[in-house]
């Protein structure tokens, strides 16, 4: 029984920040400065088409320059920290 307040509580955890994004992005940005909101605006449509007028393409490419940039940077370093230490004779490798 304990187990399932558990998952509940986790599930809770991971499924509220999602929920809260979801509802902010149909309100303006006083309504968000004024604080928390849990409920969705009346008029949702007219954040959503200004999420259409903004630039699509070009945000995309940046987010793909950005995390492929970082990909590749985080295999190169990591692979050069795996070769110096398979290579480096330490005292306590055996």
């Amino acid at each position: 029984y304990l187990f399932y307040l558990l998952l509940i509580l986790l599930t809770l955890i991971c499924v509220v920040p999602f929920y809260i994004m979801v509802i902010n992005a149909t309100h303006s940005t006083n309504e968000l400065y004024a604080g928390l909101v849990l409920y969705p605006e009346v008029s949702a449509g007219q954040p959503a088409e200004y999420a259409f007028m903004v630039n699509m393409p070009r945000g995309f490419l940046n987010s793909a320059i950005v995390s492929f940039s970082s990909t590749f940077l985080s295999i190169y370093f990591g692979a050069m920290t795996a070769f110096g230490l398979f290579e480096y004779k330490f005292k306590l490798k055996k």
